[in-house]
């Protein structure tokens, strides 16, 4: 799965020209299966938001990448109760 981790939205190029085409407006990964890695958010910093669709989050990704991501301080989640 990493491979394809890598493959699918940590493209520094792809990236950079999302980013240029902004033009200063949020960038996002919108319907995506792989989630980004904390070190992928890090890496960059004007995602301004993440979506994948619901059985992608279980069939595409592993509890502990969840986990991961959801408790990345890039992100903004709400907590247990």
């Amino acid at each position: 799965m990493e491979a394809t981790r890598r493959s699918t939205v940590s493209c520094t190029e792809s990236y950079d020209e999302l980013v240029a085409l902004a033009e200063g407006r949020p960038v996002a990964l919108g319907e995506v299966g792989v989630l980004p890695t904390p070190s992928i958010l890090e890496a960059q910093p004007l995602r301004s938001w993440y979506m994948t669709w619901t059985n992608f989050l279980t069939e595409h990704n592993t509890a502990e990448d969840v986990r991961a991501l959801m408790t990345s301080p890039r992100v903004l989640n709400r907590p247990d109760p």
